[in-house]
């Protein structure tokens, strides 16, 4: 196959044109008697080095070269002769063994360069090669020395000074990049105008939405869809300009596997975008550590978004959009339109961790250079040992861009280019050089003071050192370096103290959410350079077979590569199909990096009882607000830790082994637990101490030196939580339920009062927690800054975040017995409230240990509702008064639903009932047990099969009998409208073609909707029908039902019916045109004027013009 050529770049002998324009068939232009090569001569252009040179004796500075920048110049008139350039462009079909030809002629100025032809060789879906029809004849922009590879790993061991103004819009790898991408851009299916239509995943927590996440993450991201033969996705355009404070970061990424099954990718399947360029994670792992969220917005090196390349043409990362880190929008801008382009993309690393510095006092602390080490001592060592260790990899190439390639990584990582030195020789001096540098950093980093070059928390010399580490570590242990013990580890050749660093850099808060991963390794960054050596020197790499071993030996390693494409099945032990156990630890302690154990459950337990009903089994999350209180307090402070959940139900027996008393929160090793030793210790205040005294960081954070003490928001806190659920337990008679009411009301700090009856505690519980809320808010709306300890939270923030966010999902969720519920904060009287708590779920720290960015928590919920249910069963109807607020808790916790367990539970509107009708026992079926509970309805919802499995019905065929599904779209809206006020009710599906005989009983008019219970129903209790009343009187006796209903847009509710029954009436009407029966005709006409067809303009037509 004849691969497509490189038109209207500079002809030199780096160029593919060369080889074509230097023969004697090149046709010699009539008027010059030139040909194509003379008139194109080398010395029309003007080196980089050249530009350089002439910067140093006097012009611009070294490094600032950038894009826009043409790097070549005319000297002479010549290049104004006329010229004609015919190429023909043949390919064989392997399939049906014909000659592909096409021709095209171009004149002088009818050629715009630099160019491409487009990619006309695909992959179909079976991988396999296949050709682009649509590509013939076509061009895009670029050519085969294409700037923006420059984003990639080889360019990333060259290093700048942060303070120097060198660097282009990449952060000084300002050097073209060595190969093209694999297709045109055009080719991609984002460049179409296709992309997916799922959020982004944001590196801030809020949700990314990003990257799944979209990100990643990320979580960051749909599958992938195919586009023109290849499996390539693109994370959508950001939604308007940025928040003030939340910037946008464009990081370059890449995949461990594009599923193409060329020599790199073999049979793996397409992974998720995984961020890899070194120098976009200085800039997030700076932002994270300095605790500012951002955006993170994953750029795919081979396939780069429309959107990215129409918002910042230059297309480099890294990338910034707001600050800090960008520059400002338009006010103007901003007030008269919507903002979308006020804000502009800038890039260039340098400008951008200056203005960083500038900009923002807390990235400034972060990122000094003021640490046992300095940044360019450090970064000498790396960028000479990296460079070397790439560099030895291409060494023996013959070919002249190979050869080129060599060279200028050798002088980027100042490493003496030797005349006349032969291609071995070269390699083995080059492994040398990058055994020696890395023994030589280790040598540095053993004798460190901290665990950071910064001390106990890192600074901008360890963000540096960390992400060239990250890859020269892959690199060793994958076997992509040469170096003579590869693949091996860092211990391996005597570098234990890297290795050390590199895990104690991965345990990080700030790690975990930049790369998107916890794992040592990442095939997406191997992949990177892997993928550039096969296209720069294919004769060392058998034209990449040669890498195939080293890309499956770093995607065998590569853990979230394989967990999220499904390579493997979860490792667990001891499991059991309800519980589940956490696994013990491994392997020793690792000095300041302390082991916690987490109270946890589960939103679920599948057991199929009151509180989970049919909702499947859930992971096991934490919930213990005192433990909680600890990880905050270790993650704020930069303190790595390791976290092991225990599962209230179910505690492993190695926990139990290993502290008897099975509490927690208990802590192994330092800060927090014994120094020396192995042992558990629990007890919260204890732990809380010990870890003041034996981790500065953690002292600094867990002050008490805001405007209001640890002691009085600790307890205020606690008592607007506890008196909440102690009002749940105030008017059982059961005695199970007296010493639960007697410890919430101690733990809230709520005095008893003697010969006090049950409602009257019930109401003043109530009247407490209604009181304490707005104590609450007057302390919040008065702060100077967004915490109590000002810019940062300290130990007065951490005890009250942690019991708020309980009151909180008890009010959202309906838990909570104040009259408002379910409602937010807001609806209580304390709105400054719900923004602190959004401002804390939105930091690293807060997803570190509730190991979710949700505002919502269905495990703590479920905590609460047990215990009710176990201990005040008199109260909840043993239980099942509490499956609406746990339906709700589901529902809106996105760590359950769509999470782990794989549920989308918004599709499901409430409780299904198990006296549904059932094949097997029409009439038999006994339908709801007794009254509905006040205010959650019950709705009788018209439902049918996809199959009922009548194997002589035609329709059905072989089908096998499917589930009642709702259908009724009056039904649906009536539910719809109540799960958006809010308002729990059960869900009771009636068979449209079975309707089941206690329903006929209780109701005989036997429609849909019907609904028993208010709100919608009547007081009685008997079911009442007509989808009109029930949500008139729904409007009437629920203030959210009204909020929802009575909402005005631009479509009023009777143009939305019109519509709707004009499109519906449309749809059915056309397809039964043409009906032979009298019947059908007569439906088909009625449709047609529900439609709006008036009879004189279908009763003259036939039926083919009426379809």
């Amino acid at each position: 196959v004849c691969t497509p050529l490189t038109v209207a770049c500079p002809i030199e002998p780096s160029s593919p044109l060369w080889a074509v324009f230097k023969d004697s068939k090149t046709t010699v232009c009539p008027k010059s008697g030139k040909t194509i090569n003379e008139m194109t001569t080398p010395r029309r252009m003007r080196s980089k080095a050249k530009l350089e040179d002439g910067a140093r004796d006097g012009g611009e500075p070294s490094g600032s070269h950038t894009e826009t920048e043409s790097e070549y110049d005319s000297d002479s008139d010549e290049e104004d002769d006329p010229w004609l350039v015919h190429l023909t462009f043949t390919a064989m079909d392997p399939v049906y063994g014909a000659e592909l030809c096409s021709t095209t002629t171009y004149t002088n100025g009818t050629l715009v360069g630099p160019a491409r032809w487009k990619d006309v060789i695909g992959f179909g879906r079976d991988g396999k090669p296949q050709i682009d029809w649509q590509n013939f004849d076509e061009c895009v922009d670029g050519c085969l020395n294409d700037p923006d590879a420059a984003d990639g790993e080889g360019a990333g061991f060259r290093y700048s000074p942060p303070a120097s103004s060198s660097g282009g819009e990449d952060g000084g790898r300002s050097s073209p990049a060595y190969a093209a991408s694999e297709r045109s851009d055009d080719t991609a299916f984002g460049a179409a105008g296709l992309r997916t239509t799922a959020p982004g995943a944001l590196s801030r927590f809020h949700d990314t939405r990003f990257f799944k996440a979209q990100e990643d993450i990320v979580e960051m991201e749909p599958p992938d869809p195919y586009f023109n033969g290849y499996l390539f996705g693109q994370q959508p355009a950001p939604d308007g300009p940025p928040v003030t404070g939340i910037p946008r970061l464009a990081v370059l990424a890449a995949r461990a596997s594009y599923g193409t099954g060329d020599q790199l990718d073999g049979s793996y399947p397409v992974g998720p975008l995984v961020p890899f360029c070194a120098y976009c994670h200085r800039l997030g792992l700076l932002y994270q550590e300095a605790g500012i969220p951002h955006e993170e917005y994953a750029v795919d090196g081979r396939d780069k978004a429309k959107w990215f390349l129409d918002a910042f043409p230059a297309g480099t990362t890294p990338a910034v959009q707001g600050t800090p880190g960008g520059v400002p929008g338009s006010e103007d801008c901003l007030r008269t339109t919507t903002g979308e382009h006020c804000v502009p993309w800038v890039g260039g690393f340098d400008e951008i961790l200056k203005r960083c510095i500038e900009q923002s006092p807390a990235f400034a602390k972060v990122a000094n250079d003021n640490g046992q080490y300095k940044t360019a001592d450090v970064m000498k060592l790396l960028q000479r040992g990296g460079g070397a260790m790439f560099a030895s990899i291409v060494a023996t190439s013959e070919l002249p861009i190979g050869q080129a390639l060599v060279k200028r990584v050798m002088k980027m990582g100042n490493i003496e280019v030797v005349d006349g030195e032969d291609t071995m020789s070269r390699a083995f001096r080059l492994n040398a050089i990058a055994s020696e540098s890395l023994k030589d950093l280790d040598s540095m980093i053993g004798k460190l003071k901290g665990h950071f070059i910064g001390g106990d928390r890192p600074i901008q010399a360890d963000v540096f050192a960390g992400t060239m580490l990250f890859w020269a570590h892959n690199a060793i242990e994958s076997g992509f370096a040469q170096i003579p013990e590869a693949p091996c580890s860092l211990s391996d050749i005597g570098c234990g103290a890297l290795r050390r660093y590199l895990e104690r850099w991965v345990k990080r808060p700030s790690w975990r959410a930049q790369f998107h991963s916890s794992s040592l390794y990442s095939a997406s960054l191997v992949m990177t350079a892997a993928d550039r050596v096969r296209k720069m020197a294919p004769d060392v790499c058998q034209g990449g077979k040669a890498l195939s071993e080293v890309m499956d030996r770093i995607r065998a390693l590569d853990d979230h590569y394989r967990a999220e494409v499904g390579l493997d099945e979860p490792v667990t032990s001891d499991w059991t199909p309800v519980m589940g156990q956490t696994l013990p630890p491994a392997g020793p302690l690792v000095p300041g990096v302390p082991r916690k154990a987490v109270l946890s459950y589960r939103a679920s337990y599948g057991s199929g009882d009151a509180l989970d009903g049919p909702s499947q089994l859930g992971p096991i999350m934490p919930f213990c607000p005192y433990c909680h209180r600890l990880g905050l307090l270790l993650a704020e402070a930069g303190v790595p830790f390791e976290t092991y959940v225990i599962d209230m139900r179910d505690k492993p027996a190695w926990f139990l082994e290993q502290l008897p008393a099975g509490t927690t929160p208990a802590m192994q090793g330092t800060p927090g637990g014994l120094p020396d030793s192995d042992q558990w210790m629990g007890e919260f205040d204890e732990i809380l101490a010990r870890a003041k005294q034996q981790s500065e960081a953690f002292a600094k954070v867990a002050n008490d030196d805001g405007p209001y003490k640890t002691e009085y928001i600790g307890t205020l806190g606690s008592r607007i939580a506890m008196s909440q659920v102690a009002a749940r337990y105030a008017e059982s008679n059961l005695e199970s339920a007296k010493p639960i009411l007697g410890m919430y009301m101690q733990f809230g700090f709520i005095p008893q009062v003697p010969d006090e009856s049950s409602p009257a505690l019930r109401q003043r519980l109530i009247n407490i927690a209604i009181d304490s809320f707005a104590e609450l808010e007057d302390v919040i709306a008065n702060l100077n800054g967004p915490f109590i300890g000002g810019k940062t939270p300290n130990q007065a923030d951490a005890f009250l975040a942690t019991m708020l966010y309980w009151s909180h999902n008890a009010l959202e969720c309906g838990l909570s017995p104040l009259p408002q519920a379910p409602c937010s904060l807001k609806e209580v009287g304390a709105p400054s409230a719900m923004e602190y708590l959004q401002r804390w779920v939105r930091r690293p720290s807060w997803k570190e240990c509730y190991k979710s960015d949700s505002m919502y928590s269905a495990a703590t919920m479920m905590v609460v509702c047990q215990m009710l249910a176990n201990n005040a069963s008199d109260m909840c109807d043993g239980g099942r008064q509490f499956y609406p607020v746990m339906a709700r808790a589901r529902m809106l916790d996105s760590s359950y639903c769509d999470g782990k367990t794989g549920l989308t539970c918004k599709a499901y509107f409430g409780h299904r009932m198990s006296g549904e009708y059932d094949d097997n026992d029409v009439d038999a079926s006994p339908g709801p047990k007794g009254t509905p509970i006040p205010g959650a309805p019950r709705i009788a919802m018209l439902s049918a099969r996809a199959s009922d499995g009548d194997p002589l019905d035609p329709i059905d065929g072989v089908s096998p009998a499917g589930p009642l599904v709702p259908y009724c779209t009056y039904c649906i809206r009536l539910c719809l409208i109540l799960a958006e006020a809010r308002v729990p009710f059960e869900l009771i599906l009636i068979d449209h073609y079975a309707k089941p005989q206690w329903f006929r009983d209780a109701y005989p008019p036997a429609k849909t909707p019907a609904m028993q219970g208010t709100p919608g129903g009547v007081d009685s209790g008997e079911w009442v029908g007509g989808f009109s009343d029930l949500l008139e009187r729904a409007v009437g006796q629920s203030v959210q039902v009204a909020r929802i209903a009575r909402q005005r847009g631009p479509l009023s509710l009777k143009d939305a019916e019109t519509l709707c029954e004009k499109l519906t009436s449309a749809l059915v009407g056309g397809r039964v045109l043409g009906s032979k029966y009298p019947a059908g005709k007569a439906y088909a006409r009625q449709c047609l004027e529900r439609a709006g067809v008036l009879p004189e303009e279908y009763m003259s037509k036939s039926d083919d013009e009426l379809s």
